[in-house]
């Protein structure tokens, strides 16, 4: 007879409404008996009776704190089988409420609007909803991140230059979209591992970290390998991160004129490093004001930019070949 395995268990599991619950419930921490009785609304006994089986199948895990006993996920499984129903479940809301294409796929320019409302009005639920209809439909990471991030991020831009938002919507709709990108990572794993390495950070003043993230994301969804640095990264501590990397392809951030000549200072000084280098890693530098001002671009000197993920992505491709890591690439 066929050994119940994790797994199985979990399936099992989460076709059980009351076992589901539970697994919900703990998703979010741990939890004791009470709690959950509170949370779920059933009854203590059966409760405890689905948690004790849970606990002996390896899918829950119990902890005594005092006089209370106190339940937990005891596996990587449940958070991501929960993930997947909680996609299917969105996903079929959704489409009950927007209008779809003909063939019943999302109608990307009505939840690329969509999108936007709910970013700016910090609706995360709306928001999770919206892009768990489009994971539903295997829709490409890059249509995802251009269509509807990248252009509700970009019209918020706007419309905080013209005075029709504030910052802090800005920022709500920033915080939001990062979540949702991260959400977005946990489904798109690349397929094939390729033989590059990447560095990526912002320059010294620069906090606008979401397109290079988008960068990043690009590129570990293309099967590289990526050391991300985030904002406001010094120039001495982005150097000295490449030189312990040895990348093949370094990605500087520079979005306002004031960060220009401080990008220009981190380039020279990373051109200089890789005259010495084994690997003559190529440098990309990204951000509004290359492509506002030509004068701008000429003064950092990059070996190339991009002024979108698509136009990055197309770059990338075009100057490292792909092809899959060998077991013995570094």
């Amino acid at each position: 007879m066929r050994t119940l395995t994790e797994a199985d268990a979990l399936t099992q599991s989460l076709a059980e409404p009351s076992r589901r619950a539970l697994l919900e419930e703990l998703r979010t921490g741990q939890k004791s008996v009470g709690e959950l009785v509170e949370k779920t609304g059933r009854k203590q006994p059966n409760i405890s009776n689905h948690l004790a089986k849970m606990r002996d199948q390896g899918l829950v895990r119990s902890e005594r704190i005092g006089r209370q006993v106190y339940y937990a996920l005891a596996t990587p499984y449940a958070d991501l089988m929960i993930r997947l129903y909680e996609i299917t479940e969105e996903a079929n809301a959704i489409k009950t409420v927007e209008p779809m294409t003909k063939n019943g796929t999302p109608n990307l320019s009505v939840i690329q609007q969509s999108y936007l409302d709910a970013a700016l009005a910090g609706q995360e639920e709306r928001v999770s909803a919206l892009v768990s209809s489009l994971l539903a439909e295997r829709v490409p990471l890059e249509t995802i991140y251009i269509t509807v991030f990248q252009n509700a991020m970009h019209i918020i831009g706007e419309m905080y230059i013209e005075g029709k938002t504030d910052e802090a919507h800005e920022h709500l709709a920033t915080a939001l979209t990062e979540r949702m990108m991260a959400k977005v990572m946990q489904f798109y794993a690349p397929i094939a591992r390729m033989p590059y390495r990447a560095v990526l950070g912002c320059v010294a003043g620069n906090w606008h970290a979401l397109g290079l993230r988008m960068l990043s994301d690009g590129l570990r969804m293309a099967g590289w390998e990526t050391t991300y640095l985030g904002a406001n990264v010094p120039q001495s501590s982005f150097v000295t991160m490449t030189e312990q990397v040895a990348p093949h392809l370094v990605v500087i951030s520079c979005v306002m004129p004031e960060q220009v000549s401080t990008a220009a200072d981190l380039v020279a000084e990373l051109k200089a490093h890789r005259n010495g280098s084994p690997l003559e890693y190529q440098i990309a530098v990204g951000g509004h004001v290359l492509h506002a001002d030509s004068d701008a671009r000429k003064h950092i000197a990059p070996d190339f930019s991009a002024n979108d993920l698509a136009d990055f992505m197309k770059a990338v491709r075009k100057r490292f070949p792909l092809r899959a890591a060998s077991a013995e690439s570094p």
